[in-house]
């Protein structure tokens, strides 16, 4: 199948173009003359979405229709607002799904043989895997953590080297992801290790801090009992003692009430003696409530303070026992992360290099007489690409543009500038016996010229 006839209408450069293309088709002009936009009016009618910018300035549609050999008709309407397509086949009539079935009719639009010609050994190795049009299946990539395929949101439709490539940044990412967090567990159990409390002397702690607190509790309860018994038998002394004076005095009072004048003086003195009397009786209470305040102190301050102690003692290696318990289980559990961790990295590691050897595989099974891919390094008839001469690249570049070149063959291509008269001539040679449909671009002095040829 082949390209029978392209018109254009008001599509950048162009006003109204209308050619038969041959098999190589070549289009001659100066810069400027519209070569480059009937290159980007193919392409853009293969493929591709809305762009406004396709249309010529000052226009309010332009269009471009392709008729294929078959009777096919393929027409791409742009406006400023949108782009419409429509495929027109003679025997089924209007496609309804007109972008899937040009996707199925050819893309090798993306295949510029001049890139080849000028790529290195490790780029062409990239050109080779995208031009090659495979597809993986799901058993090939059971190597794969399955959390990587979910992460990767992959779809096994697309091109085998876009789910690789996707597949193994999914990869290198998870093992990023996961080495980070290996490194911060072994990190963290190894200063929990270092850091950890020593243990407290071997010992029922608990049950001794127990026994202290109660023996302590016993012992402030006698206590307070005994300061309640000395504190009365004080109370009861002076209240007796104030009992006495007041009946002394009331009875004094009684017997010189009749001679109080002649007798104050006396009287007086009486209730002096009493008075003292009385507070020599309260202070030797309160004497003795402080000597025997002092007596009980003196007793069970040592017994108070050696309690103490001891549970605070035994509270002490409690806590230190319970946190270096925490602690040894905590620096276990980071080392078991840290191992199951280390584990996850290991079969990212095995994912990633199965990737590269998918892709090898992929390579070498390149359907290009003479080329073969070892250690990542392309051959061509077992001379290393960056020495082959240049009409081995040329005939190279065709034959990987015809592993893109689908139903259609159509390839289109700019930039062939950079070859010299020799190797273009090569590449037309080549192109004619390829049996695919080039249409290609050449800078000259003159205006827009289009020359066909067919094939050889």
């Amino acid at each position: 199948m082949r390209v029978a006839r392209i018109k254009i209408d008001k599509i950048l450069g162009l006003e109204d173009f209308d050619v038969a293309p041959g098999f190589l088709t070549k289009i001659i002009g100066a810069n400027g003359s519209g070569k480059s936009s009937l290159l980007e009016a193919i392409k853009a009618v293969i493929g591709g979405g809305h762009d406004a910018k396709l249309l010529r300035v000052g226009a309010d549609k332009g269009e471009i229709i392709l008729w294929l050999d078959d009777g096919t008709e393929i027409r791409r309407v742009i406006t400023a607002e949108k782009t419409t397509t429509t495929v027109k086949h003679p025997e089924f009539g209007t496609i309804r799904k007109p972008a899937e079935y040009l996707k199925k009719l050819s893309d090798a639009l993306s295949v510029n043989p001049v890139e080849i010609l000028s790529a290195t050994s490790k780029e062409l190795n990239g050109i080779l895997l995208s031009a090659l049009p495979a597809r993986l299946e799901a058993k090939q990539l059971g190597f794969v953590p399955v959390d990587v395929i979910r992460s990767s949101h992959i779809n096994l439709e697309d091109h085998a080297i876009v789910v690789i490539d996707t597949l193994r940044q999914a990869a290198f990412d998870a093992r990023t992801g996961v080495n980070r967090s290996l490194k911060d567990k072994q990190a963290t159990a190894r200063q929990l290790s270092e850091t950890m409390p020593k243990a407290p002397v071997s010992g029922d702690w608990k049950s001794q801090l127990t026994a202290a607190e109660t023996e302590y509790g016993a012992l402030r309860d006698k206590a307070t009992a005994l300061l309640r018994e000395i504190k009365k038998a004080s109370d009861d002394e002076i209240a007796a003692a104030e009992t006495g004076y007041a009946r002394s005095k009331e009875k004094a009072r009684v017997r010189a009430q009749a001679e109080i004048d002649r007798i104050k003086k006396e009287l007086d003195k009486e209730i002096e003696g009493l008075i003292s009397m009385r507070d020599e009786a309260v202070d030797a209470a309160r004497v003795l409530e402080t000597r025997k305040r002092t007596e009980l102190e003196a007793e069970y301050r040592p017994k108070e303070a050696e309690l103490k102690e001891r549970i605070g003692h035994a509270r002490a290696m409690v806590e230190q026992e319970v946190k270096a318990a925490e602690t040894r289980k905590l620096a276990a559990r980071m080392e078991d992360e840290a191992r199951q961790l280390s584990e996850e990295s290991e079969k990212l590691t095995e994912a990633l290099a199965g990737l590269e050897k998918l892709k090898s595989s992929l390579l070498a099974s390149l359907p290009i007489p003479g080329l073969e891919v070892r250690d990542g390094e392309v051959y061509v008839d077992g001379v290393p690409f960056d020495r082959v001469n240049t009409a081995a690249r040329v005939r190279l570049a065709i034959e990987i543009a015809k592993l893109r070149a689908g139903k259609l063959g159509l390839i289109v291509v700019d930039g062939l500038e950079c070859m010299d008269s020799a190797t273009f001539a090569e590449f037309e040679k080549a192109a004619l016996e390829s049996g695919l449909q080039f249409v290609i671009t050449r800078v000259s002095d003159g205006p827009l010229t289009v020359t066909t040829r067919e094939a050889a």
